[in-house]
């Protein structure tokens, strides 16, 4: 009889409700660790992505979701203009952005109003951020003009829209920019050119970036869920490293005409020269710095998720910095002006951030 009442209990037992622990994530954020620059936050965006009100494959609130999930501060849901599925029903080109933004204020999530301009060359594709009313933006029909799609870059450019130039070596191009894409850069309308989006990289357009002054942006295009297009157990989406007053929309939009942006996935960053100078800076941190008999000794701490590996042509000078690790090293004083290529840091297509080995330790320097 007690062999029966005990598996009775046992039986019971095993049907009472239970949580489940050790897969689930349930709400977890991700931190992504990159430095503040003096002056300014540093925030991660993604500006350019679509939902299932054009082609893409997520609803708006999961984008959101999504950014949240990921560690991101800021996105902008970019559905295409014309759209090929008429918005699953209603012709009201703010849907995405309706639907979105109750959940990103409840996430802290800055949800920034844009569209992508989609049209075959010489207008090619090109988003319009911070805009007002995306169905003032809805071309006449699908296969418009280059002038009718001039009149719109100049609309939204006069609203104080942020154009930039998406994917400029897609599909399979070397990048080069169109006369109408020049056309609209000399007029100071885009001002901005994607470095990296999704897994394309187009070095061009850093020197694009250069010639124009115009913002590097990275981004994901998604169409379909992010955690199909990355590997994020062991990396990040694509992104803008925005250095910005604040969170805000208009603090976000101040950065990018100012063009405090920098280009950065898989381990790489892509910009203009002192910013990604200054983002290196930030990153590191002396734990100790002493000289002594000609020689220098320094420990460095690696306080963010970018590894660095600096090169100067010579594999025995090389110096690694993993990410969230240290560095130590004891060399010769003569060998500080020594200039090192720091490989994963672009300034052009062809070019690497080029620094002196007592770069690395300003920090010390000027304590």
């Amino acid at each position: 009889m007690s062999l029966c009442c005990i598996g009775l209990q046992a039986q019971e037992d095993n049907v009472q409700y239970q949580l489940m622990e050790g897969y689930a994530k349930n709400n977890i954020r991700n931190r992504i660790v990159v430095p503040d620059i003096p002056g300014y936050k540093t925030l991660k965006c993604d500006l350019h992505m679509h939902t299932i009100y054009s082609d893409g494959q997520v609803s708006p609130t999961q984008r959101v979701l999504e950014a949240w999930h990921e560690g991101l501060d800021a996105i902008s849901i970019t559905d295409h203009q014309p759209m090929p599925r008429y918005f699953m029903g209603t012709k009201d080109c703010n849907i995405s952005y309706d639907k979105a933004i109750g959940t990103a204020k409840s996430h802290h999530i800055t949800l920034i109003k844009g569209v992508e301009l989609t049209s075959k060359d010489p207008v090619g594709h090109l988003n319009f951020l911070f805009i007002n009313d995306c169905n003032q933006y809805m071309p006449s029909c699908n296969t418009f003009s280059e002038a009718e799609a001039a009149e719109l870059i100049s609309k939204a450019a006069a609203e104080g829209a942020f154009i930039t130039a998406n994917h400029p070596g897609w599909p399979d191009r070397n990048s080069e920019l169109s006369t109408f894409t020049l056309e609209q850069i000399a007029k100071k309308y885009i001002r901005g050119i994607e470095i990296f989006n999704h897994n394309e990289f187009y070095p061009r357009a850093i020197d694009f970036v250069n010639q124009y002054d115009l913002a590097p942006i990275g981004a994901t295009d998604a169409h379909y869920p992010t955690d199909f297009l990355y590997d994020l157990s062991n990396n990040h989406r694509d992104m803008t490293l925005v250095f910005a007053k604040d969170t805000g929309v208009m603090a976000i939009k101040e950065a990018l005409f100012a063009g405090r942006t920098l280009a950065y996935t898989n381990n790489i960053l892509a910009g203009k020269t002192e910013l990604l100078k200054a983002f290196l800076q930030a990153s590191l941190k002396i734990e100790y710095y002493e000289i002594e008999n000609g020689r220098f000794n320094v420990r460095i701490l690696n306080d963010s998720d970018v590894s660095y590996l600096l090169e100067n042509g010579n594999p025995s000078q090389r110096i690694r910095i993993p990410a969230h690790q240290y560095c130590d090293m004891n060399r010769s004083v003569q060998n500080l002006n020594d200039l090192f290529k720091v490989t994963n840091m672009y300034t052009s297509s062809t070019e690497r951030l080029t620094i002196p080995m007592s770069f690395l330790l300003k920090q010390s320097e000027t304590k």
